[in-house]
């Protein structure tokens, strides 16, 4: 009888984080700084989508 392998558990694996587009291993960060930084990438970056979406909206109310 064979015998399946177990599929992997993503809970199990480690987190890959998105930084300036470069996928990370996710890894335990203790510094408040490095926090901060991440922090504010992230805040950008939902901005920017947010002023992407505006336009859209806009540009699509003049049509």
């Amino acid at each position: 009888m064979t015998q399946a392998t177990p599929t992997e558990n993503p809970a199990t694996q480690p987190r890959k984080t998105k930084v300036n587009g470069a996928a990370k291993p996710g890894r335990a960060i203790s510094d408040p700084k490095e926090v901060a930084q991440l922090v504010m990438i992230q805040i950008d970056h939902v901005n920017s989508k947010k002023d992407e979406l505006t336009i859209a909206i806009n540009h699509w109310g003049q049509v």
